[in-house]
């Protein structure tokens, strides 16, 4: 089969106008790196570090992440090294499962500190209203670095300088 010209001339501009509607084409994995798509890189550092005191949460990656955006963090246990904690430095943030409050409350107050404290809840709808009663601030226990973030900054900046 011969083409004439006029054919090619044709099926040139077929050929450009298919192309051209057809949108941006990408490569292989090219999709992932796009702006605001594909893969998630979190990283910042928090404007008001705090030192946190975290007791009895068994969250590893909770206390790395923390660290890993600027914070201080200590943890603790048990009440005995909650309390030995306490005798040792000073702390902004005491972040505890709201179930075990009354204690770490009674173990801070008596070491005379004015550490805030940051209830995880855990729990459904009545733990949830009883900790809101309670506490200006408290935390799901799943973790979510930017809502536990937010969450202590509110702190911080209301602690003041």
């Amino acid at each position: 089969m011969k083409l004439s010209g006029q054919n090619v001339a044709g099926l040139s501009i077929v050929g450009l106008l298919l192309l051209s509607i057809t949108g941006t084409a990408l490569g292989c994995g090219e999709s992932r790196y796009r702006l605001g798509h594909g893969i998630r890189f979190e990283a910042f550092q928090v404007p008001l570090p705090a030192q946190l005191l975290i007791y009895n949460s068994g969250d590893e990656h909770m206390t790395h992440r923390l660290q890993s955006v600027g914070h201080q963090v200590t943890v603790a246990n048990d009440s005995a090294q909650l309390a030995d904690a306490l005798s040792q430095s000073s702390y902004d943030i005491v972040i505890a499962p709201y179930a075990e409050m009354g204690t770490v409350k009674q173990i801070v107050d008596s070491a005379s500190l004015q550490a805030d404290l940051l209830p995880l809840v855990s729990g459904g709808r009545s733990e949830r209203r009883a900790a809101k009663e309670q506490y200006d601030k408290f935390l799901n226990s799943k973790f979510d670095l930017r809502r536990y973030a937010r969450a202590i900054h509110r702190i911080m900046e209301a602690r003041g300088p």
